[in-house]
């Protein structure tokens, strides 16, 4: 029986006077997890004056939650600094995990009678240290925002269920992703009540539930405020709650889609080796791949004959062609309930349906009366409630039409009286009598809504239909819209507006939100999927000109987006359906082609480092037919290294080869040396991965000769890196040394850190190769803290994987198991699959190595599944060879060396001689004796990028 789990004491820092509810709030929802908070009202009488008291309490604790609003808080005699910024300094020094949250930015603003932070609870005498004391804390954590006090229990809620997940890595990982919500939810308690309990109802069954209604009705509004209602509850849906946005997603292709977004989530995606694959089989078959998937991921995180938690899903806006039955089967059977949202009724009988209808008069007044004070319309209760009664009625009593008439409204200087006036002389008005016709009660609160803004403007707002994708980031939208002018369909393209420009377009998108028109969430931007579809249609009414520019200037947003997140592959992914969108709509109208180029170019690091293979298929082929197109020899023999390179990591070297020897004829036909000397650079990697190291030492020294005749300082690194790779792997580390202090010299005068970073780590495996620990620790710390200054996400899990085998070496295992564990995050957070590989293997050593057998195997197991679907040989030799050292120490001497030999024959295969060396002891010792203690080989570094 295992001992009881110690509870964490949480120490909640904040100043007393402004923020008690929002503290009480945070203490309720800590206990809720069946932590200890440790709180000031616990305290006590004690020895000791006020600062000595929380300094000791916090002390004690093991983990620290700072909420910060307005308020700097009380600062003893003697000091320069609050009490609570004094515990937050105590925490940071003695390295205790922190969660930061703060105070909305707006809130500071809000100075009415119904402030969260009124002025007279503010401390604005120490106002400037109150913002250095924000923006320090920010720079130490990433910082969430709240509102009020549930909205703090709510980020409490969140980042503690991460912080949990992340101190039990071997546990199951379940995601907690909330859907965007409606700011200030009004008119639907008795609905969220009911909802919710309906969906905890339906816990351990699976049951499902549906809300539908008209379009604009508060639909996804209700759901993601009952998603957040149930994230807060620790016991509701202990498996994972997250959603997905299902706009547009139909058929196969859209079950596809969504099982995708669902294991993404749940931390297991397909492989990439997976997913080139499903270019070859039926639509059918591809949803069924994922079917299994999603059942393998989800059952392999619980212990063998237990149930799966139960976990809740929101698929949002779903569509009359998505085969929701087939869905709501495949999750059902995983104990996941699904929260639906549709404009209609699926006729699927495990649904329990709540039909969401228009607000009641009361809500649907208070909503208007909220909406139109929150923009500065003068609203008097007396004088406007009857007028505001008849507004809503003729809107149908519908969410989004209320919305958009009390913006529209109160930036207008209207007053309640007007608009009911203008609504009973509309003659369009008629149609809003019946509340089941949402197109034409949304059209008429659009169109009343785009009367506001001027012709320009208009277009603008039409512009927002170009963009694929749920929402995007605010620059590339301001950039956009900045580059639509007055002229914009006779002008020519105007991809790089000006300042003043800029400016316009951000007035302009603070104008649409204030109208209800957009929402802008976090540095992004959102429309209602009505408003998305109204401004798309508006776009296609352009006179083509004016598209052209518009998707011109948006992959000129796109691009800067590439290059600032190059090596950010989290970040790409989050934007890739708008990159993707923007490319295949230049390609196929044909137009900005080269830009679409340039951007392809720029993400050639993404989808091959990041296992993006599938997607880089049909981006370089696209780009390899507008080369071939615009006659751009060189540009196509480059698309045809990188058609090679894919190749090569999805296992078919044939293919690659006759790539790579394409791309060497167009490079000398040309006489377009450098290329010449990249391809047999690559042809040379190939040849090595072939086992055919003369062949590839030929191709090696051919190119570096070429390099060095033009002075190509920066691939001349390449390939003496690639040499010394090569060199080491024959067992002539001396030689493998010297190609590297070339390299890593030649780095340094071109200011390369990213290629320092990578020969350093290389200098660092030579070194634990010949046993030179200490030496190694220095480079691979080096290669750390470049990787990390640049942004380098995986390359750190790289370098955090290398320094955990070097504390292992040493016999520091708990410090190894702490560079492991955050090298295999940040490897899953760039979705770097070789890396991740390597980090599984390790952890199985070091499970291994204290005796854990079960854990380690798992851990093997989950290593070579990755590595052979990353095509990594020599990756899947290692860890083939520890799972027969495992298999040997447990006694079943026939697997072991089935095991080993399987090893054997790919070293020998590959041509890595001391692999062969190793594996063949290791053969003897299988067959003589048992293995003595240690002769397991140990795993140095991974494979990484050449």
């Amino acid at each position: 029986m295992e001992p009881p789990r110690s509870m964490l004491r949480i120490f909640v820092g904040c100043t007393s006077v402004d923020l008690k509810r929002h503290r009480h709030a945070a203490r309720r929802l800590i206990e809720k997890f069946d932590e200890h908070a440790v709180v000031m009202e616990d305290f006590g009488a004690q020895d000791g004056d006020a600062t000595q008291v929380s300094l000791a309490e916090l002390a004690s604790a093991d983990v620290y939650i700072l909420l910060l609003a307005w308020r700097y808080g009380t600062i003893p005699a003697e000091e320069t600094r609050s009490v609570t910024h004094l515990e937050y300094r105590a925490a940071k020094d003695a390295g205790m995990p922190r969660l930061i949250f703060l105070a909305d930015p707006a809130t500071e603003r809000d100075d009415g009678p119904d402030a969260l932070f009124p002025a007279a609870i503010r401390d604005d005498e120490h106002a400037a240290q109150v913002r250095a004391f924000r923006e320090e804390v920010g720079h130490d954590r990433v910082a969430a925002t709240f509102t009020t006090p549930e909205s703090a229990a709510l980020e409490v809620a969140v980042a503690l269920h991460r912080f949990l997940r992340a101190r039990a890595p071997n546990q199951p990982s379940p995601p907690v992703k909330l859907a965007p919500r409606a700011p200030e939810f009004v008119g639907r308690t008795s609905e969220l009540a009911d909802l919710c309990q309906r969906l905890r109802s339906g816990q351990s069954v699976g049951l499902s539930a549906l809300v539908a209604g008209l379009g604009g009705i508060g639909k996804s509004a209700l759901a993601a405020e009952a998603l957040v209602a149930l994230a807060a509850e620790p016991d509701a849906f202990p498996g994972g709650v997250t959603w997905v946005r299902c706009d547009g997603r139909e058929g196969h292709d859209g079950l596809t889609w969504l099982y995708d977004q669902l294991l993404a989530d749940w931390g297991a995606p397909l492989s990439s080796e997976q997913l080139a694959q499903t270019q070859t089989i039926s639509r059918e078959a591809e949803v069924e791949l994922r079917e299994r998937a999603l059942q393998n991921c989800l059952r392999a995180s619980t212990s063998v004959g237990q149930p799966l938690p139960p976990a809740l899903v929101l698929l949002d806006n779903v569509e009359v062609g998505l085969p929701m039955a087939r869905a709501l089967d495949t999750l059902m059977s995983l104990g996941i309930t699904a929260l639906v949202t549709a404009r209609h009724q699926p006729s699927v009988a495990r649904l329990a349906v709540v039909r969401l209808d228009v607000l009641d008069p009361t809500a649907a007044v208070q909503l208007f009366t909220e909406r139109y004070r929150e923009k500065g319309g003068a609203w008097d209760d007396a004088r406007d409630s009857d007028a505001a009664a008849t507004i809503v009625e003729r809107l149908g009593w519908l969410p989004l039409a209320i919305e958009l008439q009390a913006a529209r409204a109160a930036l207008r200087g209207m007053s309640v009286t007007q608009v009911s006036s203008d609504l009973a002389r509309d003659r369009s008005q008629g149609l809003l009598g019946d509340p089941l016709d949402a197109t034409r009660n949304m059209r008429y609160s659009f169109a009343q809504s785009l009367r506001t803004l001027t012709p320009l403007q208009c277009i603008r707002f039409a512009a927002l239909g170009l963009p694929g994708g749920s929402d995007w980031p605010r620059s590339v939208i301001v950039r956009l819209l900045a580059s639509i002018q007055e002229n914009t369909a006779s002008g020519a393209p105007n991809e790089e507006p000006s300042a003043s420009e800029l400016a316009a377009a951000q007035a302009d998108l603070d104008l649409l939100a204030a109208l209800s028109l957009i929402y802008p969430v976090e540095g992004r931007i959102r429309l209602h999927p009505l408003l998305r579809d109204y401004a798309h249609e508006l776009w296609q009414d352009k006179p083509h000109e004016t598209q052209a520019q518009g998707l011109s200037s948006l992959l000129a947003g796109i691009f800067d987006l590439v290059t600032t997140h190059r090596g950010d592959f989290a970040a790409l992914t989050i934007e890739i359906e708008l990159i993707v969108s923007a490319i295949a709509q230049a390609y196929s109208g044909r137009i900005a082609l080269h830009r679409l180029i340039t951007i392809v170019n720029s993400l050639t690091n993404y989808v091959i480092f990041g296992g993006q293979w599938h997607l880089g298929s049909h981006l370089f082929h696209w780009q390899l037919e507008i080369c071939r197109e615009m006659g751009d020899r060189s540009g196509e023999g480059t698309t045809l290294n990188n058609l090679g390179e894919l190749a090569r990591r999805l296992g078919h070297p044939e293919q690659a080869k006759h790539y790579y020897e394409q791309a060497l004829v167009i490079a000398r036909e040309v006489d377009n040396r450098s290329s010449e000397g990249a391809t047999l650079n690559n042809l040379g990697s190939l040849a090595k991965l072939l086992g055919q190291p003369e062949q590839a030492q030929r191709y090696f020294e051919e190119s570096l000769i070429i390099s060095r005749t033009l002075k190509d300082l920066s691939n001349e690194c390449s390939i003496l890196n690639n040499l010394g790779l090569l060199l080491r792997s024959l067992g002539q580390p001396e030689e493998a040394r010297t190609c590297y202090e070339q390299a890593l010299a030649i780095s340094r005068t071109l200011g390369d850190l990213n290629g320092e970073g990578s020969i350093l780590n290389n200098l660092g495996r030579l070194a634990s190769d010949n046993g030179q620990l200490e030496e190694a620790q220095r480079y691979y710390g080096q290669a750390f803290a470049i990787h990390h200054e640049i942004g380098n996400h995986a390359w750190e899990a790289a370098n955090l994987n290398n320094l955990g085998q070097i504390a292992y070496k040493l016999g520091r295992l708990e410090e190894a198991r702490q560079y492991y564990e955050q090298a295999l995050v940040n490897a899953k957070d760039v979705g770097y699959r070789e890396v991740e590989g390597g980090i599984l293997n390790n952890l199985g050593q070091l499970a291994l190595k204290v005796g854990h057998m079960e854990e380690a195997e798992r851990y093997f197991e989950q290593a070579l599944i990755i590595r052979r679907e990353v095509g990594d040989r020599s990756g899947e030799a290692r860890t083939l060879s520890n799972l027969g050292g495992l298999s040997y120490i447990q006694g079943q001497s026939e697997q072991a060396r089935e095991y080993i030999e399987q090893a054997l024959a790919i070293a020998q295969e590959i041509g890595e001689v001391e692999l062969v060396r190793v594996f063949t002891r290791n053969v003897a010792y299988f067959e003589s004796h048992k293995m003595p203690d240690g002769d397991i080989p140990d795993e140095y570094s991974d494979k990484l990028p050449e």
